[in-house]
């Protein structure tokens, strides 16, 4: 039977980031702690809960309490870890760069209601056609995209926070939306990126159809793109022309995205790298365009995109908020969209 041949330096990388961590714990025990907990989650295959990390570590007849401690009693500082994460994410990215980050919400099943953040949730694990409901708690999940190597990439996750419902049961931590929750998550880059000294560095957030809505494009703060999946059928305007009266917001009606769908002309070509293997993809732009009941933002650009992994994910329409449109969109094609569309 053949093993696999460790790969050095991918350990030395982590006990690297690892060690990177050490000044957010008061004491070095705390922290060898949280170590080897970090590294138990390698060997764990089943549920990733505290009581199966120690198994996997052979603390079977151990006390455990000061493991439970570590995470109860505020031992372990989420939010500074955050911090140190994103710090040494910006160590490979520079300044004129876009820092591309991906949020999407995600369940933790519980079998108790009466715990902070439990309601009643579609059930992920059911399948579409016999659709059914669990008790499970919503999280946003806010990642860093890493930039691709040879057509690979990863994403990083950055913060965890928590999207409860209006109907959970919540004593502790208010309802929230998942738009409210990326919001907060933008808020929180810009202003680690303040503290960096990178005031001026732009941020691209991939989301999906649940964060095209009026309220986050409202509230989207400068220096932020947003890039999101939209309805087929959603109304668009151009923006007012010169003729037209001062006091105008918007200009035309402008074609449904479905419509450029069944254009045969304007639609141009450009070859990818994903997973080693060089992909040609049919793209078009179109814009810029203006939201009904948004129109104070910057102009929206619409963009279609054929390739058959990319049909396959359903991601044919995407509305972009973007000043300069022309320098974004080779980047945003080669970390976005070719990150959420690799083919299996």
């Amino acid at each position: 039977m053949s093993t696999i041949p460790e790969n050095s330096p991918l350990l030395k990388h982590l006990f690297v980031l690892l060690q990177a961590h050490q000044p957010i714990f008061k004491q070095d025990r705390i922290y060898q702690r949280a170590v080897a907990l970090v590294l138990a989650e390698v060997f764990v295959f089943a549920r990733h809960t505290i009581t199966q990390l120690l198994m996997a570590l052979g603390l079977v007849e151990q006390d455990w309490s000061a493991m439970y401690r570590l995470f109860s009693q505020g031992r372990f500082r989420y939010e500074r870890a955050s911090e140190v994460l994103f710090e040494e994410s910006l160590k490979h990215m520079e300044t004129d760069e876009i820092y591309v980050v991906a949020g999407d919400s995600t369940q933790t099943p519980r079998n108790s209601h009466s715990l902070e953040g439990v309601s009643w949730l579609r059930n992920w694990r059911t399948p579409p056609f016999r659709a059914g409901i669990h008790q499970a708690q919503r999280w946003f999940n806010g990642c860093w995209m890493m930039p691709a190597e040879q057509g690979f990439s990863r994403a990083m996750p950055l913060q965890w926070l928590p999207a409860f419902t209006e109907k959970a049961h919540c004593q502790v931590t208010a309802p929230c939306t998942e738009w409210a929750a990326a919001l907060q998550f933008l808020i929180w880059l810009l202003r680690q990126l303040a503290g960096m000294g990178r005031t001026e560095q732009r941020i691209l957030l991939l989301g999906d159809g649940n964060y095209d809505t009026l309220e986050l494009w409202r509230r989207l703060p400068e220096r932020v793109i947003l890039l999101a999946r939209s309805a087929r059928n959603r109304a668009l305007y151009y923006l007012p022309t010169p003729q037209m009266h001062r006091s105008r917001k918007y200009g035309e009606r402008a074609p449904e995205p479905q419509a450029f769908w069944r254009q045969p002309t304007g639609w141009k070509w450009v070859t990818l790298l994903l997973r080693g293997r060089q992909r040609r993809f049919q793209y078009r732009v179109e814009g810029p365009f203006l939201r009904k009941g948004a129109a104070d933002t910057p102009p929206y650009f619409y963009s279609s995109f054929v390739g058959k992994c990319i049909r396959a994910m359903d991601m044919s329409n995407i509305v972009i908020r973007c000043p300069i449109w022309s320098t974004l969109f080779k980047r945003q094609m080669t970390t976005g969209l070719c990150r959420s569309t690799q083919p299996p």
